[in-house]
């Protein structure tokens, strides 16, 4: 299945994998390419036509970052952006922290860092808790 739907969740995984590996991309890659990354997704919108423009940024992202010998970096790494962390042992996680702006798929277990909220990267903002539902 393909459609605007699938490319608006799709670009939100990317975006998640970059905001979680931020610190690690701006040592590989040229910062110019990273910026654009960042410019594109703050603009970005279910419009097909913003999502196709941070899904071209990403892509440009990406190459730089094949180049610097990492292949496959968005893809092959992690567990599937729609997946719930942290359900080894079968008891879901009460709290976990979001995107400040729903920009992107990233959720981390709110448990994980005792010592505060992680940063989203993007917007340079601690990611909110979220209860979910039990």
């Amino acid at each position: 299945m393909t459609g605007p739907d699938t490319a608006y969740t799709t670009v939100r995984a990317r975006l998640a994998r970059v905001c979680a590996d931020l610190d690690d991309l701006l040592a590989l890659v040229p910062r110019g390419a990273v910026d654009r990354v960042l410019a594109t997704a703050r603009e970005l919108t279910a419009e097909p036509a913003r999502v196709a423009a941070v899904h071209s940024a990403l892509d440009e992202l990406e190459e730089h970052v094949r180049r610097a010998g990492v292949a496959g970096w968005s893809t092959h790494r992690g567990p599937r952006p729609d997946a719930l962390p942290g359900l080894g042992d079968g008891r879901a996680i009460e709290e976990v922290c979001v995107c400040p702006r729903s920009l992107c798929a990233r959720v981390d277990d709110a448990a994980a860092d005792p010592g505060g909220d992680p940063l989203c990267q993007v917007w340079n903002a601690r990611m909110p808790r979220v209860r979910l539902d039990r």
